[in-house]
């Protein structure tokens, strides 16, 4: 689907986002997409950035990256599963890991 919003900004401008995304499976085996740009109108710069899931039967994998101009980009990894789930109790495990490129050149993990 389609949305986004518009909203005034009390600094200035108006504070704008658009996604995209789309799915495709069931809720039990997916693979979902999705792509946003968000900024403001009076002043930059706009944020870009896209996402890639698959999800099967408890277990899932995502992909992500943001791009903002001249102050960095981020790529973030994530993995999960469902150990245990009898219908009222649950546990699950989460891994992520994100690299950071900051506009200057400068990395971080």
């Amino acid at each position: 689907g389609v949305g986004g919003s518009l909203a005034s900004n009390p600094r200035g401008g108006a504070d704008a986002r658009l996604d995209i995304a789309k799915a495709i499976g069931d809720p039990n085996h997916n693979l979902v997409a999705g792509a946003f740009a968000a900024g403001n109108t009076d002043r930059g710069p706009i944020t870009t950035g896209g996402s890639l899931a698959y999800n099967n039967n408890g277990f899932g994998a995502a992909l992500s990256k943001t791009h903002t101009p001249g102050v960095r980009d981020t790529f973030t990894q994530s993995v999960n599963a469902n150990l245990f789930n009898n219908g009222q109790h649950s546990v699950d495990a989460n891994a992520f890991k994100s690299q950071n490129t900051l506009a200057n050149g400068f990395k971080f993990d």
